[in-house]
């Protein structure tokens, strides 16, 4: 394996997603209790707080989102994928773990 960019993000990472077009890496650092996104064209990195304990997350084609569970409380966030801004929050019972998309729903 060759180690071809390396990016600090200040802690160690949870959730891992790219975006649709593969240019923007999407991390979840759960011990400052933030999302990193990265530019990969460009290796701009940039960070959102989102509290407490973001875990896993999803960018889903085509909506421009991107979902982000807490190991915390029973909820998603639910944020942009050009600036990481909170659009809403998704309730539910238990722990948001693993998630999925089903084609053509």
């Amino acid at each position: 394996m060759v180690v071809l960019r390396t990016f600090e993000m200040g802690g160690t990472l949870h959730g891992l997603d790219l975006s649709e077009n593969g240019g923007t890496l999407f991390a979840a650092v759960r011990e400052t209790d933030q999302i990193g996104r990265i530019d990969l064209d460009t290796g701009d990195v940039s960070f959102v707080n989102l509290a407490p304990g973001p875990y896993h997350l999803r960018s889903v084609d085509g909506t421009d989102k991107v979902y982000v569970s807490s190991a915390e409380e029973p909820k998603i966030w639910v944020l942009d994928t050009s600036d990481l801004s909170l659009i809403g929050e998704i309730g539910f019972q238990g722990t948001g773990h693993q998630m999925v998309v089903v084609p053509g729903s």
